[in-house]
């Protein structure tokens, strides 16, 4: 048996409870696996307008799983994510990106968790597709969870003018993928995607490992 399997044993990627012995790291139990739930169609537009990608529908122990990527520090999951996430691409045959980015949390809730899970996905899939993760944007303001607000109206409103472009970043012309942990209402990735095409993008995909609706 592998030594770092002794030494950290490896969990379930999704609910977090101990795997069998010479398991792979990021991958989910049987269980999980049984209960996942996968999306038939990944492709869907929100009601923002907004034309996004996911895997998977946010419920369950993907819920327990994302919550436990930016919350608990199980970073594991965003290995597992991803390559969920980059078998979307494949699926729909979208390719030929020139830059990876994501939906950046404030700087305070950065150092506040030690990381952006959002970043963590990024840096992932670009692994997998072999493109390189770029951070593009920056918040130019704190602004309040989406997910707290109750309209698609109040969430639009709350990160309005919340992004712009880091600096020295040259993004005209370039085909981005924008990746984000979860898409609700699409609010926060529509600004962001807004954003990049005003500064000159020519195409912005959205990809997220779970919509919740």
């Amino acid at each position: 048996m592998n030594v770092l399997n002794l030494l950290f044993p490896p969990l379930c990627a999704l609910c977090g409870k101990p795997l069998p012995p010479r398991s792979a790291y990021s991958s989910p139990c049987l269980e999980c696996l049984r209960d996942l739930p996968v999306l038939s169609e990944p492709a869907f537009r929100t009601e923002t307008g907004i034309a996004c990608l996911a895997p998977l529908r946010f419920g369950g122990q993907v819920r327990n799983g994302i919550l436990g990527l930016k919350f608990r520090r199980r970073v594991s999951c965003a290995k597992y994510f991803a390559r969920l996430m980059e078998r979307c691409l494949a699926r729909y045959g979208l390719s030929g990106f020139n830059a990876v980015t994501w939906v950046p949390v404030s700087r305070a809730r950065e150092r506040r968790r030690g990381y952006d899970q959002s970043e963590l996905l990024a840096k992932e899939i670009s692994k997998l597709i072999n493109v390189r993760a770029r951070r593009l944007l920056y918040r130019k303001r704190h602004t309040n969870p989406n997910s707290l607000l109750k309209t698609a109206g109040e969430r639009r409103v709350n990160v309005s003018g919340a992004f712009g472009i880091a600096p020295f970043r040259e993004i005209v012309n370039m085909n981005i993928l924008l990746i984000d942990d979860v898409i609700t209402s699409g609010s926060t990735a529509g600004e962001c995607a807004r954003v990049l095409l005003e500064n000159g993008a020519a195409n912005v995909t959205v990809l997220a490992a779970a919509r919740a609706r």
